[in-house]
């Protein structure tokens, strides 16, 4: 294979511009693509962070209490994310077309022809998990750029035996980590990789990438969060019966990230495949670790963390950060096996294999770049790039976001319906805030039938119960807690999908009529 630079360059420019459009276009919304509580912290967070803009009593309390890392708000404040959802959408798109240039950069490092290399990006660009994916606010795309930075870097420092390269993706390595906490295993991996290469300054390149994150680790334990750390989660899960629930998390895990692959390539004809590519990609890992590459160690570390981490409903997340290294190291493999001459052309194995996937992926890919192009009824444009369409049966995507439309429109009135110092109980606190500008809590886990509560904050202030179909990992019961205040309740509002006496209802706002609370 002839990897001079050439037409491959200038193929992946062009390539590279018209999807740059597509994503601006597709992520070009000043609402939010999904009603997930990550996007409302990071946005909340992002205002507490915002240079631009005096925090919000509201943004503040959910910054002073968010158990995730500071990097990703903190870029979404420097840029207007803070203050502005369409802008906080545009670079979250930046930090992914970003990312696609360095994992082409990485997979020509690491020895794959240039072609092939932009076919690998182009897989990745049109998975409909990465199409999906890139709709929310959520920190993946800038950890992914940042940890494809890392792995880029330390392959240019094997290549180059200059130090400097390798103290570069130290840096990076802290960034990734304050990114997702699951970037230890990145943190983790390079100090392997130093251990057992020791370049010059091996000591020093280690130490860069240890201490910053000592200091965070030392910061945010003193620091007060509303939320258990997910190490203490980790450490509360496994502290009795240990043995047992591991074998247990291990088996269950290993089946929801085998869910996670599969739902990034949304392939129901291709399981063979998309299973053949995965089992190639292990064995590929195999061999990277043996050959003592960092890309092999950060894999590796990955998994045996996200193996024994108890959030099963994150899996396709999970595998969305590491699919396009996973999938670079198969496709390595592949490549030695020899071109097959037909005619005057040479047909290579590897590209035939990632033709293939792209094809098995594209089908959804094209129902959502028609769903969003679709005809819609005016008051539903503005959602239109929201994760409600984009179901497959086109009929019950129309009515999930006609559903959703109306929820959101009312949370947004309930800041005309509520004092400025109410409190909010409420499934997902962080969306029922940003969008009401009252301040938000998870109902209470302690109420119960014999009219005992126990209230958050402030008591002189009035307290109201806003209950939706929204569930979430820790409460899967919808409209929580109705049945166990449906006796003690004022019901103030009730949302439903259309006007009826018996139309199905979206949304009640009700308070108690208990304990002097009915104010």
């Amino acid at each position: 294979m002839n990897n001079s630079y050439s037409r491959a360059d200038i193929y992946f420019l062009l390539f590279f511009f018209v999807f740059s459009g597509f994503y601006i276009f597709w992520t070009w919304n000043p609402e939010l693509a999904g009603l997930g509580g990550d996007n409302g912290v990071y946005l909340l967070t992002a205002n507490f962070y915002s240079p631009w803009s005096p925090p919000s009593d509201i943004a503040r309390h959910f910054a002073e209490r968010s158990q995730y890392p500071p990097l990703y708000p903190l870029l979404l404040a420097l840029f207007g994310g803070g203050e502005n959802i369409l802008a906080a959408h545009l670079i979250t798109t930046a930090c992914l077309l970003l990312a696609l240039i360095i994992l082409r950069a990485w997979l020509i490092s690491i020895g794959l022809h240039k072609t092939t290399a932009n076919l690998a990006v182009m897989l990745f660009v049109l998975l409909p998990g990465t199409v999906r994916i890139s709709m929310f606010i959520l920190s993946e795309n800038l950890y992914l750029l940042l940890s494809m930075l890392a792995l880029y870097l330390a392959t240019q420092a094997e290549k180059k035996k200059n130090s400097p390269w390798l103290q570069a993706a130290a840096l990076v390595i802290v960034a990734a980590t304050l990114t997702r906490t699951v970037g230890l295993s990145l943190a983790a991996a390079f100090c392997l990789y130093l251990a057992l290469h020791r370049p010059r300054h091996g000591l020093v390149t280690g130490l860069a990438v240890i201490i910053p994150l000592l200091l965070y680790s030392g910061y945010t334990s003193l620091k007060s969060t509303e939320h258990a750390s997910y190490f203490a989660v980790f450490a509360s899960y496994y502290n009795s019966d240990t043995l047992i629930k591991i074998i247990d998390q291990v088996r269950n895990e290993s089946f929801y990230l085998w869910q996670g692959w599969q739902a990034n390539f949304e392939s129901a004809a291709g399981d063979f495949l998309i299973g053949l590519c995965l089992a190639i990609s292990l064995i590929s890992l195999t061999y990277r670790v043996y050959k003592r590459r960092l890309d092999g160690y950060y894999i590796l570390c990955y998994f045996l963390i996200i193996l024994f981490w108890p959030y099963p409903a994150e899996a396709k997340r999970f595998m969305y950060v590491v699919l396009p290294i996973m999938v670079g190291q198969s496709f390595l493999l592949i490549s030695h096996i020899p071109s097959l001459p037909v005619g005057k052309i040479k047909i290579y194995p590897v590209n035939v294999f990632i033709i293939a996937l792209i094809f098995l992926s594209l089908p959804n890919t094209l129902i959502i770049a028609d769903r969003l192009l679709q005809p819609l009824p005016p008051q539903l444009n503005k959602y239109r790039r929201t994760k409600h369409l984009y179901s497959l049966n086109p009929q019950i995507a129309v009515n999930n976001l006609h559903n959703a439309m109306i929820l959101i429109e009312d949370m947004k009135d309930l800041n005309k319906k509520l004092p400025e110092r109410a409190i909010i109980y409420g499934i997902i606190p962080s969306i029922i805030s940003l969008y009401s500008n009252r301040l938000a809590f998870m109902p209470p886990s302690d109420i119960n039938h014999d009219n005992s509560i126990n209230y958050n904050g402030d008591f002189s202030r009035p307290v109201f119960f806003y209950m939706t179909a929204l569930t979430s990992p820790s409460i899967p019961t919808p409209y929580y807690p109705l049945e166990k205040i449906r006796n003690r309740m004022e019901v103030l509002h009730m949302a439903k999908t259309h006007d009826g006496e018996n139309a199905p209802v979206i949304s009640i706002l009700a308070k108690l009529t208990i304990n002097n609370r009915s104010e």
